[in-house]
């Protein structure tokens, strides 16, 4: 990879999910608590620092992955992934990787980590529930 390449890369990834993650980790700090992400957030600060980065930390992180599925999923990134089978797979365009990582119930984050998380969009089984 020459100079000019490693350049190209280097400023989409810092601009398309570092930076795209910083925003909207901030707008869900200043933005009033209509959401159950900044309602969340709010609750943790009020119990002290400790309590509101246990909270925040894997929000960021989520975001931070979402960004570059997303920057994937627009093509405005691309990248290929080589399976344990060795099948080279473009997961770019794929139009769905983002969506898969935390979009409540069933995504990724539910099935594969053995850290926290939270489903921001809880999803019910039973429509009685809605009312409760």
């Amino acid at each position: 990879m020459d100079t000019q390449d490693r350049e190209e890369f280097g400023r989409l990834l810092v601009q398309l999910v570092r930076d795209r993650a910083i925003q909207q980790a901030d707008s869900s700090l200043t933005r009033p608590a209509r959401t159950r992400l900044s309602e969340r957030w709010k609750e943790a600060q009020s119990r002290g620092a400790a309590a509101f980065a246990e909270e925040i930390i894997p929000d960021i992180v989520d975001y931070t992955i979402f960004y570059l599925l997303n920057a994937l999923d627009s093509e405005a990134l691309k990248l290929r992934f080589t399976t344990a089978k060795g099948r080279d797979v473009d997961l770019t365009s794929s139009g769905e990787l983002a969506g898969w990582l935390a979009m409540g119930r069933g995504g990724w984050l539910e099935r594969y980590s053995s850290e926290r998380w939270v489903d921001n969009f809880p999803h019910h089984d039973n429509p009685d529930d809605e009312a409760e």
